[in-house]
């Protein structure tokens, strides 16, 4: 079971122009992104999708990764340094070193987190490792169940967030306050 903040260093971001329909790309850390925003930025960034630091060589992905920014219910801001929003990541992995299992038909199993974060090191965030392992297609089917409740709540609450991952398969075990 992997502990602590996994985000890659660079997080890239892409973000739609609405005038002419095209995506801007920012390579910078999810924090700097983020954290430095001002809150006009922060507003027009709420509850919208962005693509993150997707990794693959031909053979495998190495990361797949989407982010939203969202506000968070008063118990959950207590947890997270008082921030009204703060971003969630689906992210899914190759397994450690690249180390692949595979099921019965011979596909690789993947990992996948799942994780609010905060601007230190508190955080909601939980794990599809050791027996959780799914292809990447399923856990990207997983992963659209989850982006679909965060999609319905305007708040999200941490607890429940974990629940609705663990409703989804992620292990228990897992949990991941840092």
């Amino acid at each position: 079971m992997r502990k602590g903040l996994v985000i890659p260093n660079l997080f890239c971001i892409f973000v739609s122009n609405l005038k002419t329909n095209t995506m801007e790309k920012l390579n910078k850390d999810v924090y700097e992104v983020y954290y430095n925003m001002n809150e006009t930025e922060v507003n027009d960034r709420l509850n919208k999708w962005f693509i993150g630091d997707n990794v693959s060589n031909k053979k495998i992905i190495i990361s797949d990764v989407l982010c939203t920014f969202k506000k968070m219910d008063e118990e959950t801001q207590n947890r997270l340094y008082y921030e009204e929003v703060n971003p969630i990541t689906l992210s899914i992995f190759c397994p450690l070193g690249a180390k692949f299992l595979f099921n019965d038909d011979g596909e690789e199993l993947y990992e996948m987190k799942c994780q609010i974060h905060s601007k230190d090191d508190n955080s909601y965030g939980i794990w599809w490792c050791d027996k959780n392992q799914r292809t990447l297609s399923q856990l990207k089917s997983i992963r659209e169940k989850i982006k679909k409740y965060i999609d319905e709540n305007q708040i999200i609450n941490g607890e429940d967030f974990l629940r609705c991952c663990i409703k989804f398969g992620a292990n228990p075990d897992s949990v991941d306050y840092n």
